[in-house]
């Protein structure tokens, strides 16, 4: 039973939700606005059809009856029809609140809700008044909103030296979302000239330069692989280890690309067999082909293809492969399990445990012998985004040609990329982004 004066879930009647209706102002559960099971939702397999809270940052939605109501005229009733449309409302719903990658959905969360988010800098520095309006009609507080971006611009950051100016941009890309969400109207960026001249104005003061991390070159790759390799002989965390660098590096893939990949996305095209277009592979064109579903410079493309030379200048990368598969079946592994697990082969591995346990370790160990590549640089400067700028940097020193490179490292072109089915790239094309390496 609710409590008097509980403004309970208007769709399943129950207790109080985390998600409040702008027009009724009913607190919905995000379960309840989630599309119903059996829904027929056209997209990958893996496509959700759950809401989640953080889905809707500004917490400040549209319910199913109030949508309903509006565009029908009349209140839902259970039959068929009307079920059919409350599910179109809650996939355009759903479809809506994602146009955000979820990185930039956790970021803007983050921005809203976090320790340095405009909602707790209005209860612990303004004492609860409100900077951003939370429903139509209300104001935004203009010198409240420059107040907390001034607060963000000097707070945090990499070594408490304060927030970088892609950063601040971000949070005000999420207070514009907030503001259309919650009070839909214009961002306070376009409706008033103060926060905009305020945020130009910081970014002029710190500039722009971000703190880039470091590139792994390939002197310091060929380093990690031997160690691995060639000191004793290799078991099968070994070779996973040298896997994870090689194919991080030559596939010059983001680290969220790389653990995001399942062993079945692989693909070894040796000689003497045929691609799917009906080439035939030589010893010069065998390869790997890498399934990628999505990246962050092309998110409406399902699967992207990524190919490495199976034998590159440097690296055995054919062998490696087919031993560490050989590796896996033996141990049982599952094919549609990740490409990389951690020790117990069941628990996927992250960017954060790449980088703290395998990397990181990795580069100190190197140090400490004397290499001199890494004398004159800090361990903590390197990162999971070191190997991706170090594929960049070794290939151009490699004199391999800047579209080419733009296109293996799927980065983002003025002109649409030629990636997808090979595009305009023939396959020897495709191959000499790695066979310099």
């Amino acid at each position: 039973m609710p409590l008097p004066g509980q403004r309970i879930c208007n769709i399943c009647r129950q207790g109080t939700g985390k998600l409040e209706c702008s027009s009724c102002s009913s607190r919905i559960h995000s379960l309840c606005l989630s599309a119903p099971p059996g829904t027929r939702y056209v997209g990958v397999p893996e496509a959700k059809l759950q809401l989640h809270p953080k889905d809707a940052p500004s917490r400040i939605i549209r319910c199913d009856n109030c949508t309903f109501l509006e565009v029908i005229r009349r209140w839902p009733s259970p039959s068929p029809e009307d079920k059919n449309r409350i599910e179109l409302i809650r996939l355009a719903r759903l479809d809506g609140q994602r146009c955000f990658a979820p990185s930039t959905r956790v970021k803007y969360w983050t921005y809203i809700h976090g320790a340095d988010g405009f909602i707790t800098f209005e209860h612990e520095v303004l004492g609860g008044t409100r900077i951003v309006p939370r429903y139509a009609g209300e104001p935004v507080s203009v010198d409240g909103l420059v107040m907390w971006m001034e607060h963000l611009a000097r707070s945090g950051g990499r070594e408490g030296k304060g927030r970088s100016a892609s950063t601040l941009r971000s949070a005000s890309a999420a207070v514009a979302s907030f503001v259309t969400d919650a009070r839909a109207g214009l961002s306070p960026f376009d409706e008033f000239p103060q926060p905009r001249r305020v945020l130009e104005g910081i970014l002029r003061r710190i500039g722009s330069s971000s703190d880039q991390q470091l590139p792994i070159s390939l002197e310091v790759l060929k380093e990690f692989t031997s160690a691995l390799l060639e000191a004793q002989p290799p078991d099968f965390v070994a070779r996973r280890t040298a896997l994870q660098h090689l194919i991080h590096f030559l596939g010059g893939y983001r680290g969220s690309e790389v653990y995001s990949l399942l062993a079945s996305d692989v693909r070894v095209y040796r000689e003497g067999e045929y691609t799917p277009s009906g080439i035939k592979i030589t010893r010069d064109t065998e390869h790997i082909e890498i399934l990628l579903r999505g990246s962050k410079t092309d998110q409406r493309t399902h699967v992207l293809r990524t190919v490495i030379a199976a034998r590159t200048a440097s690296f055995d990368v054919l062998s490696l492969v087919v031993d560490y598969m050989e590796d896996r079946r033996a141990l049982g592994i599952p094919t549609d399990a990740p490409l990389f697990l951690k020790d117990d082969n069941t628990t996927p591995m992250t960017n954060e445990y790449y980088r703290d346990r395998v990397l990181r370790p990795a580069l100190r160990t190197l140090k400490a012998t004397g290499f001199r590549g890494l004398q004159a640089a800090a361990v903590k400067d390197f990162g999971t985004h070191s190997m991706r700028i170090g594929y960049a940097t070794s290939a151009r020193e490699a004199e391999v040609h800047a579209d080419i490179i733009e296109n293996h490292g799927r980065w983002s072109w003025v002109r649409h990329r030629m990636v997808k089915h090979y595009g305009s790239f023939s396959l020897r094309n495709l191959i000499a982004a790695t066979r310099p390496l």
